[in-house]
């Protein structure tokens, strides 16, 4: 039997009916391919990652803390030499040099060392004006170790008011003081984020450390002055030279961890309100046909980074089930003159 009844409606012959079936399956799962690859199908396995901040109150990202050492000294001392010696007093207050107290009823409790930060956004009228005020803030407060850490502007011009940025550190105790006056000096404010870290467990860790590493150091010492043979005494003294590396950075990281409960940091980004801005009535065709020029290179960079694309991406795809149609329409014609042909000669 030549012929196959499919669902008992339609006769196909053998030969044709596989042709199909081998064509269909490699198209299925062509088809299957393009659909996971460029639409994105998710795929099994994937994962989605959440990051929380401890005492998250808005939501973007606190700034990155600086790495241990270098950065330290740069921020904390760079701005005043004296500084260190004014932060010593907040620094007591905020953490015990044991890192522990001692209860009444014998328990021993540990003061909580948090560091907080916040970013602030604020439209106002006149960024620069603004910017004075904060200056002032920070005068006030600079007898109790407030600085500012830098400031910048960019986009000034003509009949133009310029955006700027500003990093201050305040006295924690001023913290949110501080932020709510910065806040009432904007007619608008975009962004308001407070975070504040929890680092008391890595604060008493690393007093632990150090405590170790100076015994450490005073054991070597005494090897040192021991030692009989030069080998032992230089390696003694590469491990004494190591370790004495290491403290330094241990007691960078102790200290930035100190100053940075004691000072909280706040970045403020200074916008200009949009209706106080002066409208710009000059004309300027220069910048017009700079920025059409601009427009058009970027829209024959589109074109070009089009075409390269779809050659290669999807050209080839194109032409497989171009071809793969193309076979199936010629063997339904050539069925159908095959049976149009049969039928006139059984008709004559």
């Amino acid at each position: 039997m030549s012929e196959i009844n499919l669902f008992n409606r339609w006769t196909v012959k053998k030969k044709t009916f596989w042709l199909a079936i081998g064509l269909g399956i490699p198209t299925l799962c062509v088809l299957t391919f393009l659909v996971i690859t460029f639409i994105g199908f998710p795929m099994a396995g994937s994962s989605v990652n959440y990051d929380e901040g401890a005492y998250d109150m808005a939501y973007s990202s606190p700034a990155e803390e600086p790495m241990m050492g270098a950065a330290v000294e740069g921020e904390f001392f760079g701005a005043d030499a004296s500084f260190g010696d004014k932060a010593e007093t907040p620094i007591a207050a905020q953490m015990p040099s044991s890192g522990t107290t001692a209860s009444t009823n014998g328990a021993v409790v540990v003061e909580r060392l948090i560091i907080r930060e916040g970013n602030i956004t604020i439209a106002v009228n006149s960024t620069v004006d603004t910017r004075e005020k904060i200056n002032d803030i920070v005068a006030e407060l600079a007898g109790k170790g407030a600085y500012v850490v830098n400031a910048s502007e960019s986009g000034r011009g003509e009949n133009r008011q310029p955006y700027i940025n500003m990093v201050i550190r305040v006295p924690v105790a001023q913290f949110s003081s501080v932020m709510d006056q910065i806040a009432e000096m904007g007619v608008r404010v975009d962004e308001r984020y407070e975070n504040a870290q929890d680092v008391t467990d890595e604060y008493v860790d690393l007093e632990g450390r150090i405590e170790a590493m100076e015994i450490s150091i005073e054991r070597l010492q005494e090897l040192m002055r021991d030692a009989d043979f030069t080998e032992d005494l230089l390696n003694a003294e590469e491990q004494l030279s190591r370790r004495e590396a290491e403290l330094e950075a241990y007691k960078g990281r102790l200290n930035y961890l100190a100053q940075s409960a004691a000072l909280s940091l706040i970045n403020i980004n200074l916008t200009p309100y949009e209706l106080s801005e002066p409208i710009d009535t000059s004309w300027k065709p220069a910048e017009t046909f700079r920025r059409a020029v601009e427009d058009l290179l970027m829209s024959m960079q589109d074109f070009a980074d089009f075409m390269i694309y779809f050659g290669i991406g999807f050209l080839p795809w194109l032409v497989f089930f171009g071809l793969i149609i193309w076979g199936v329409v010629a063997l339904v014609r050539r069925r159908r003159r095959k049976k149009a042909s049969k039928s006139a000669a059984e008709s004559e």
